[in-house]
This record gives structure tokens, C-alpha cells and sequence, in this order.
């Protein structure tokens, strides 16, 4: 059985709509419907399944909410004050941990806590200590709600008991119609991290001034490779800040 929930919104003179389909199972986006977008009666702009069933054996972390720590770990391995931490490898070919582990939060089932408003809701995790091999007593919470401009907005907010490691992600794969290589993409970054050949960064942080992942303006993707962590601006109010990164492109 998989629980899942809608939430929608549209504009004041009924044109447009956008509805988000959302399993428990790891606080997943299922679906992302857009109504009364271009020529299009209706436009679905993800990557998933014809049924939820489907995403229990999914290898893609289709729409799921990955963590305690999306992309690698090397090795498996972390040192935090509290000692040495070691977790099964999922990853073989590169000999790391790959977003959690077997046991990550896509394969975790989450609780759901519906708002009043049609155009929200809330998730959330508790895991106990190494339950996922990873420290601390926490509790773990998505948020997920449509906004006026019929954006998505979601919130990821964690906390523990003890020193752990964190880092959330939404793994959703985006596709607003046409090949991948038309859409066109602007982040609020100025560097990001280099990686090696295992995808691990290697610790310097480069400037995107010039390179090919330079996205401070429209660019169309054509065939860039992007596997990597972009560095926000220091001097941003991340929590005033909504958007720091966007993609387009025409629905006609």
C-alpha cells in the first residue's frame, strides 16, 4: 500500500494549473502535472512511473528525497569527533556510499501531515541512532507547497541529538518538454566543486567564471555533464532568497 497526496494550485482566472503528486514512500514527487502551459492542454515534466508500486524497485531515486547524504561518500567511510563511521557500500564500481546508502531516505516511509491548504504538505522521519548506520537521534522534515506564481517550492529541515552528517536532496528528473539539450539554465553561483573520477570532490573551489558550467546566464545545457556541487554567494539571505537556480523552456 502507498499512501499519496495532491496538492494544486492555479491561477485566479482559472488558465493554468499545477498539480504535484507525492508518495510517502521517501517523501517522493511522483508527478508534476501542468495544465493550460503553451499548446499543450497538459504537460507532465518528470520522469516516473505508471504506477507507485513501480518506484519500490527503482535504481534512479526517481522524484525521491535522498539523504542523509545525497551524492558520495568515499569508501563508505566518515571521522566526526564522535568516532569513525563505516556504511555498506552501494556503489561498487566507484567504492562509495551513493545518496545514504541501502538503507537512505528513498527507501524510508515518511508521514505525512496534510495542511489545510490544498496547496501544501508536510513530511517527516524519525530515525533512531545507526539505524542507517549514520549517528544521532533525528527528526527529519520535507515540505513541499505550490506558490502563487505556481512555482514548487520544497524545505528540507533536520535536527539531531548529536554531531552527524546531513546533506538533502530531491532527486526528480526535469524534463519541461523538448530535448534536454534546448532547456536553458541560470544559477546564482560563482563556483562550484571539482571531482575526480569517482565523482568525490577534491576539495578546491573553483571559479565557474568562463568554464563550461558557467551558468550565471541563460545557457542552453547542450551536452554538459553536470554531477557537481555549485557554491552559493556567502552574501545571500538563503532564507529570503528562493530561487538560486532555474530552468526553461518553451512549451510550444
Amino acid at each position: 500500500m502507498h499512501d499519496s497526496h495532491t496538492i494544486f494550485r492555479k491561477t485566479a482566472d482559472d488558465k493554468r494549473q499545477i498539480t504535484v503528486y507525492l508518495l510517502n514512500k521517501g517523501a517522493t514527487i511522483a508527478d508534476i502535472s501542468l495544465s493550460g502551459f503553451g499548446v499543450h492542454s497538459k504537460s507532465d515534466v518528470i520522469l516516473s512511473y505508471s504506477s507507485p508500486a513501480e518506484f519500490d524497485s527503482d535504481p534512479y531515486y526517481l522524484g525521491a528525497t535522498v539523504g542523509p547524504v545525497a551524492n558520495r561518500l568515499k569508501d563508505g567511510c566518515f571521522d566526526l569527533p564522535n568516532g569513525k563511521h563505516a556504511l555498506e557500500i552501494n556503489e561498487p564500481a566507484r567504492s562509495n556510499v551513493l545518496h545514504g546508502g541501502i538503507n537512505g531516505l528513498h527507501q524510508q516511509t515518511f508521514q505525512a501531515s496534510p495542511t489545510r491548504a490544498h496547496n501544501s504538505v508536510v513530511f517527516s522521519l524519525a530515525l533512531p541512532h545507526l539505524a542507517d548506520g549514520f549517528p544521532g537521534d533525528r527528526l527529519i522534515t520535507v515540505r513541499y507547497e505550490l506558490l502563487e506564481d505556481l512555482s514548487l517550492q520544497f524545505d528540507f529541515t533536520a535536527s539531531t541529538d548529536r554531531t552527524t552528517v546531513m546533506n538533502l536532496a530531491n532527486h526528480a528528473y526535469l524534463n519541461l518538454g523538448g530535448p534536454l539539450s534546448e532547456h536553458e539554465l541560470t544559477l546564482n553561483a560563482g563556483h562550484y566543486t571539482p571531482v575526480n573520477d569517482r565523482l568525490i570532490p577534491t576539495g578546491e573551489i573553483a571559479s565557474l567564471k568562463g568554464s563550461a558550467l558557467d551558468y550565471s546566464d541563460w545557457k542552453a545545457l547542450g551536452g554538459a555533464a553536470i554531477d557537481h556541487n555549485f557554491v552559493l554567494p556567502e552574501d545571500e539571505n538563503f532564507a529570503a532568497q528562493r530561487v538560486f537556480g532555474s530552468a526553461r523552456h518553451s512549451f510550444s
